[in-house]
């Protein structure tokens, strides 16, 4: 599983635990029912999305563009050493 398909596996599943805990969290310290802390929390995890795809479609656009300078840590760094 690669590329677009594994991404949108891994944010689903993942959005949905932090759906849960956003929701069980805020409805136990508010007071409020579940519907309000569910719709709260939905909101917060499409904000999340959204904000996420757009930082990392910027992100790997400009690591495009760097041709010679997009290195690993290690490769960047005279620190790392192999045994």
């Amino acid at each position: 599983m690669q590329g677009i398909k594994r991404r949108v596996i891994y944010v689903v599943f993942y959005e949905l635990i932090t759906l849960l805990i956003i929701s069980t969290a805020f409805s136990f310290f508010s007071g409020k029912d579940a519907g309000h802390s569910t719709t709260l929390g939905v909101v917060v995890v499409m904000l999340a999305v959204v904000w996420n795809t757009v930082y990392n479609t910027l992100f790997e656009m400009w690591g495009k563009k760097q041709t010679g300078s997009w290195k690993k840590p290690c490769q960047a760094s005279a620190s790392c050493h192999r045994v």
